[in-house]
């Protein structure tokens, strides 16, 4: 999937394959930089949502 959830390729689910693809590094930084979800989330605040149970 590209930097913003788009189908980059598709590939056959009955049979085992390979492809290559070419990946924009320029264009994902680029997205980084104007959706930054993750650079800005604190997870100090997370808390118990963190957690896989909570005792």
């Amino acid at each position: 999937f590209g930097p913003q959830g788009e189908e980059i390729c598709i590939l056959d689910s009955e049979n085992e394959c390979i492809k290559l693809v070419d990946i924009d590094l320029q264009r994902s930084e680029n997205v980084r930089r104007w959706w930054p979800f993750l650079r800005d989330r604190r997870i100090e605040y997370f808390g118990d949502l963190s957690k896989r149970f909570i005792d």
